[in-house]
């Protein structure tokens, strides 16, 4: 996927792929572009608002298990991490699930990255996302064993959170499928697990489908494409 400079673009992250939509300068025309990574889950996908070219995917592939993949050129190309994230052998044989969240550092340290995964655990990257380590002062709190869910599948992020209904829950908003741009009025976005994408133009007040029969979507991130 190429991705050429526009106004807003919403990263779709989904159980079968990532597609980008991009948005007219009034926000109510939409092109559907992609998948890429087609057949692979992808959690989460963010534009580094620092440069805006650099991609960051977190994704779970059959051969390959959680990785992440690097763009520095908006998607025309890509590169897995030479380490993704990854805990420690000794700890208690956990292992990572899946990165669910990716976040870019301050302003002032271009090449620094954070990424959350399941089973719990955060880990900073200082190299643009090639090489991730654990963050000590998390992983070797004395009470991080309290803030842990260790039962597979219990709790966020990616389990059932206890007394919520599941039945019948076509129309679910995960909590990273929801994203805001930094026009005025404001653009309000949301993407919900049958695989449509919602966008409101006027901070809420009205909204129309702009992306359907896409995959479950985990995840939507709006970019301003300068």
């Amino acid at each position: 996927m190429e991705i050429e400079t526009g106004e807003v673009a919403l990263f779709v992250s989904t159980k079968k792929g990532f597609w980008c939509l991009r948005g007219d300068a009034d926000r109510r025309s939409w092109s559907v572009e992609g998948p890429d990574f087609l057949g692979h889950i992808v959690n989460h996908t963010l534009l580094d608002p620092r440069d805006r070219h650099t991609l960051l995917v977190a994704a779970r592939t059959g051969h390959l298990g959680p990785t992440i993949f690097r763009s520095s050129d908006r998607g025309k190309s890509w590169q897995e991490a030479s380490q993704p994230p990854a805990f420690p052998k000794q700890e208690g044989g956990r292992a990572v699930h899946h990165v669910f969240c990716l976040q870019p550092g301050h302003a002032s340290q271009p090449g620094v990255w954070y990424a959350g995964t399941s089973p719990e655990g955060l880990f900073r990257s200082e190299d643009g996302g090639d090489t991730w380590a654990p963050v000590s002062g998390l992983h070797d709190h004395p009470r991080y064993p309290d803030w842990t869910v260790l039962e597979e599948g219990d709790g966020t992020p990616d389990g059932p959170i206890r007394g919520l209904p599941s039945d019948q829950a076509w129309y679910t908003v995960l909590r990273q499928a929801m994203s805001t741009d930094a026009h005025d009025p404001l653009g309000v976005y949301l993407g919900v697990t049958c695989g449509e994408v919602w966008a409101s133009i006027d901070e809420g007040e009205a909204w129309s489908c702009v992306a359907s029969h896409l995959p479950f979507v985990l995840a939507v991130e709006a970019a301003e494409l300068g």
